[in-house]
């Protein structure tokens, strides 16, 4: 019935300090050998996709940065990606550059993150919402910024802008920049307190998963996608069977199927191993 498992990482695959248990791992490795496909569609960017990619041997392509594009490891390449214009992430950063926020901005590779003061590091994405057995994973894929002219000058492709700060300073931004009536963006203010994601319209976990439906030829309804956050529910909803893990917050829980054990129980290895060896 199912063909192809599509996972998360933070949350799901990996436990609370980012490491992937060896019954996670080795239930991957069988679900390959009697012919599934097994694969990641995760929030993380390529750099920092490719190390879980690589543990878990998983040479097909995986979507990066909540389904914007396909990372092909084998081949190092982009593929189906939406990108944002320069001109619109131009727009936006003007927009929250003399507002308290940390300014995040991924170009698939590297999070370029911009501070006018330090005292707006509390307001960074990773340090809230990361533990501290991250870090070690995160070194080499991210640049500090107090610069505003360096993020100014980035140079496309870049695919999505954070915003953190005060949730009240954040909607103000928001509510900026929905006025100018930018119809091919999107933001998305509702996934993490505090925090706005700011893409290309219609990007989506789903969008990921239905890339990875026609690269593998495999329908929607053959897929097993797991999950934990809030940004996973559209992936679960969409699949032929949506997995929240049982750390996932209870919205996240009333729009799966089943409920697996945690992070830190191999809920991974228990889901694969019950459909697929």
């Amino acid at each position: 019935m199912y063909k192809m498992a599509v996972i998360d990482i933070d949350g799901t695959l990996a436990g609370n300090f980012g490491t992937i248990s060896k019954e996670n791992i080795m239930a991957i490795k069988e679900a390959r050998k009697k012919g599934y496909i097994v694969t990641l569609c995760t929030g993380r960017n390529i750099t920092k996709t490719i190390p879980v990619a690589k543990k878990t041997d998983t040479q097909v392509p995986f979507a990066c940065i909540d389904g914007t594009l396909l990372y092909n490891l084998k081949q190092k390449k982009i593929t189906n990606d939406l990108a944002i214009t320069l001109d619109e992430k131009n727009f936006i950063i003007e927009a929250a550059k003399d507002e308290p926020l940390m300014i995040e901005i991924s170009d698939g590779y590297m999070y370029h993150k911009y501070f006018k003061s330090k005292e707006y590091y509390k307001y960074d994405v990773f340090n809230e919402h990361n533990l501290k057995g991250f870090i070690k994973s995160y070194i080499g894929g991210i640049r500090f910024y107090h610069d505003f002219n360096k993020i100014l000058n980035l140079k496309e492709p870049l695919y999505q802008v954070v915003l953190g700060g005060e949730k009240e300073t954040v909607q103000k931004v928001c509510d900026k920049i929905r006025k100018n009536g930018m119809e091919d963006i999107e933001i998305r203010d509702n996934l993490w307190d505090n925090y706005a994601f700011i893409h290309r319209k219609g990007i989506r976990k789903e969008r990921g998963v239905l890339e990875l439906c026609n690269y593998f030829n495999v329908s929607i309804d053959e897929v097993i996608a797991i999950g934990d956050d809030m940004n996973d529910i559209d992936m679960l909803k969409s699949a032929g069977l949506g997995v929240a893990m049982g750390n996932a917050k209870d919205i996240v829980k009333e729009n799966a199927d089943e409920i697996a054990p945690t992070n830190v129980e191999n809920g991974v290895a228990y889901i694969l191993n019950k459909y697929f060896v």
